[in-house]
């Protein structure tokens, strides 16, 4: 963010400031509700990988038998 002194005697200064501060505010707020649905993910990711796991289980078993 570069000001120069007109900028500043004009008031710009606190504009500037203050988009900047919504701009990083609202970068924040998009990480964290990005984070959370990694999250989601993840667990899904898991659920989906014991149901594989169980399968396969159920698989071994049943070749065992025959």
């Amino acid at each position: 963010m570069v000001l120069k002194r007109q900028d500043i005697a004009e008031g710009r200064f606190e504009a500037q400031l203050a988009d900047r501060a919504s701009s990083v505010s609202h970068i924040h707020y998009t990480e964290t509700l990005l984070l959370v649905e990694l999250g989601r993910l993840r667990r899904r990711e898991l659920q989906i990988l014991e149901q594989l796991a169980a399968i396969e289980i159920k698989r071994d078993d049943s070749s065992d038998v025959a």
